[in-house]
């Protein structure tokens, strides 16, 4: 697994840990970092939470609360 910036929380591809309306900083797979979304713009239909094999770059490795 890739090293993980201070602060941030490993995630293991099961369902949201964040209450939907929290704005946790999300770390992908491939490294990026994307800060203060709402969490329910990761959720919803598509769930980015959820670990998929068609999206492997874009699963949410790691959250910062």
């Amino acid at each position: 697994m890739t090293a993980l910036p201070e602060g941030f929380v490993p995630h293991d591809g099961g369902p949201c840990p964040v209450p939907l309306d929290d704005t946790p900083t999300i770390m992908l797979r491939d490294g990026e970092i994307v800060e203060n979304w709402p969490a329910s713009n990761w959720g919803g239909e598509k769930d980015w939470w959820q670990w998929q094999a068609s999206r492997r770059s874009y699963d949410i490795i790691a959250y910062r609360p």
